[in-house]
């Protein structure tokens, strides 16, 4: 939404329908005709056209879905020529929040299925350039960089966790499967001990927690797709904060191109898009 904001036409793709209801709703509440949300699946987007948006971002999402070639490749067919791809991605055995969140929750789970690839392979650099120069991105066009996100929450910690158990689908798996084995307090608690440690808020009553993620840059070049460059200048950040039905995180936004001027538009320079 803050893209939007700033004159771009957006499009927020989830594969659960309780979250495009809750999206369009806060588009339409705050008044931005130029924002909306539809249901779909990262790896699978047939519902939408080949070169339509200038930037793709998927802030700890896609990397949740499977097929992580299929996504990879969804990615680049609905990027324009000279359009960017950006994502973030949790890091594997990371010593921040999340990383440890996923590790914790993993050993209350049930084993994953046969041919399963976990989504933090999307936080290794290696198994993201090979998902990406399969579908066609030259590696040198491909970079990356650890960044953090930062958990800023007005509550205890305890509560933080509460709002994990509810809204975020492998907390919600660990907690379903901890409760069928009598653990779910085990799984709280070991939790609880989690974000306490890592809680840098001087307060009792907030939380604020960083955690790093992998942010990756992917640029199509005028060769890759055999069309006209279009590039656009943005700057913002996504956040995102969710209730799922379906137990899976799913998150893509697409940005397509701004129909208002180039002035209008903060910042100075060319037109590359960049995502925070």
């Amino acid at each position: 939404m803050p893209e939007a904001r700033l004159g771009a036409d957006v499009l927020g793709v989830d594969i659960a329908a309780n979250l495009v209801a809750a999206g369009n709703i806060r588009a339409r509440e705050a008044g931005l005709a130029n924002c909306r949300f539809q249901e779909g699946d990262a790896s699978n987007l047939h519902e939408l056209k080949d070169n339509s948006f200038d930037l793709v971002v998927s802030m700890f999402g896609a990397m949740f879905a499977p097929k992580p070639f299929d996504v990879a490749r969804e990615m680049v067919r609905v990027t324009r020529p000279g359009g960017r791809i950006v994502m973030g991605n949790w890091i594997p055995d990371d010593p921040t929040l999340v990383a440890q969140i996923l590790k914790i929750s993993a050993a209350y789970s049930p084993p994953p299925p046969e041919g399963f690839i976990s989504p933090a392979t999307w936080g290794i650099e290696n198994n993201v350039t090979e998902r990406f120069a399969g579908a066609g991105i030259p590696k040198e066009r491909i970079s990356f960089v650890r960044d953090t996100y930062t958990f800023n929450f007005p509550a205890a910690p305890s509560e933080l966790v509460d709002a994990f158990r509810k809204y975020y689908g492998p907390t919600m798996n660990a907690f379903e499967a901890a409760e069928n084995n009598g653990r779910a307090g085990d799984l709280q608690k070991e939790l609880e001990v989690l974000f306490n440690s890592q809680n840098t808020s001087p307060g009792k009553d907030a939380t604020t927690i960083p955690a790093t993620f992998l942010r990756d840059r992917d640029g199509l070049t005028q060769a890759h797709t055999r069309g006209r460059a279009c590039r656009v200048r943005f700057a913002g950040t996504c956040r995102h904060t969710a209730q799922s039905d379906t137990k899976e995180y799913h998150h893509e936004m697409f940005f397509r191109r701004s129909r208002q001027k180039q002035g209008q538009f903060p910042g100075t320079g060319d037109h590359r898009g960049t995502v925070l």
